[in-house]
Order: structure tokens, then C-alpha cells, then sequence
């Protein structure tokens, strides 16, 4: 296998923190993104910078700029970008008359709208490779909703929506679009949250979708 450019978003811990070094073991050059790299996450920065094949990159998956410069950033450095993965991702638990519109549009800013800004920046790069894959880690909620986790799964499912019909439209420019469903699973997110705890219904389901040609 050549040696790929991957972007992987959400490296600080969790699915992201292992993505980012197992496929800097395959050889493939990583780059990850994570926020607040000399602040909160600074730790989590230096030892993942330390490892062989990969980049750190600070961005704030919310804001149109950061994401750009991020992009460009790799372009310049690479010339291309061959592996999207839109691993970042935000939960709130609760009974859904609780939540503010605020809480539902902060839910869908990181799931939803954030993998669209890097969506959006790649795909002309892909386009004019004519070749790209990207993978958007979705949820089992982006599935079937459970009680106490429905604004959650309401973004996942808008994740899932986004990434079917992205898969048809781009299939003939040589991008495939795909998406992982992993289910309960310890992530520094879940244990946070608890519901790793009081829901196990989905614990240790991953199921990677990838759509049918047509």
C-alpha cells in the first residue's frame, strides 16, 4: 500500500487518540487535529507529536478560518490530502425537553456542521486527485435513537443523511465516502457523560457501512 495523507479530527483521546497511531504505524503520514494544543490538551499534543509519522495541528473544528488554515497548511506541505477522517464529536444526555436550542444547535455544530467545513475543504482537493476517501464516525445512534440520548442521535443520524447521499454524488470523481457506527464503548466522551454506564444495549456493536454502488 502507498503511503497516504490522513486528516483525522478529534485526536485528543478516544477512537481519534487510537486512529492516529495505528495508521501512523501502517507508515502513512497523519496529521492531527485537536484544540487548546498548549493549554488543556498540551499533554495529549507532545506525546502524540512525538510519534513517528505524525503532526499535531490545533484547530477549532467550530470556526470556518481554523479549519482553512488547517487545510492549506497540509496542501502546502504535501500536496495532498488522501483520507479525511471526521472523528470529533460532542454528547449531552438527557431528557429531551431540557435541552435549549442552544444545546441543540452547540450538539450540531460538532457533529454535523464541523465535518461538513472539512468535507467542504477536501473535496476540491480530492476531486482534482481524482481519488480521496473520507469516513465519518457516526454513532449506533446515528441508527436508532434510545431515550436520554435523543438530540444526540438526532445529530448522528443528520451525519448519516449527509454522508449517503454525499456517497452518490461523489462516487464517479474516485471519492468514497464511508461510516463507522461504533456503539458504547469507554471513550473518554462516553465515561464522561455516563451513559456508557446505564445504557448497554449497543456496547462493543462497530459496524463500518460502506454504500452500495449503484
Amino acid at each position: 500500500m502507498s503511503k497516504k495523507v490522513v486528516l483525522i479530527t478529534g485526536t485528543n483521546s478516544g477512537f481519534g487518540w487510537l486512529t492516529a497511531h495505528s495508521v501512523a504505524a501502517l507508515g502513512h503520514q497523519v496529521y492531527a487535529t485537536m484544540r487548546d494544543t498548549v493549554g488543556k490538551n498540551a499533554e495529549k499534543a507532545q506525546a502524540l507529536s512525538a510519534v513517528e509519522n505524525v503532526t499535531v495541528l490545533d484547530v477549532t473544528i467550530t470556526d470556518d478560518d481554523s479549519v482553512n488554515q488547517a487545510i492549506q497548511t497540509i496542501i502546502t506541505k504535501e500536496g495532498a490530502i488522501d483520507i479525511l477522517v471526521n472523528n470529533a464529536g460532542f454528547s449531552m444526555n438527557g431528557v429531551a425537553e431540557s435541552f435549549t436550542t442552544a444545546d441543540v444547535q452547540a450538539m450540531f455544530d460538532v457533529n454535523v456542521f464541523a465535518p461538513w467545513r472539512f468535507i467542504k475543504q477536501v473535496l476540491p482537493v480530492m476531486r482534482k486527485q481524482e481519488d480521496g476517501l473520507i469516513i465519518n464516525v457516526t454513532s449506533g445512534f446515528g441508527r436508532v435513537s434510545f431515550p436520554f440520548a435523543t438530540v444526540y442521535a438526532a445529530s448522528k443520524f443528520g451525519l448519516e443523511g449527509l454522508s449517503e447521499g454525499l456517497h452518490y454524488e461523489v462516487k464517479r470523481l474516485g471519492i468514497d465516502v464511508a461510516i463507522v457506527e461504533p456503539g458504547a464503548f469507554p471513550t473518554e466522551m462516553s465515561l464522561k457523560t455516563g451513559y456508557f454506564q446505564i445504557n448497554p444495549y449497543l456496547k462493543g456493536m462497530v459496524l463500518l457501512q460502506k454504500f452500495p454502488r449503484r
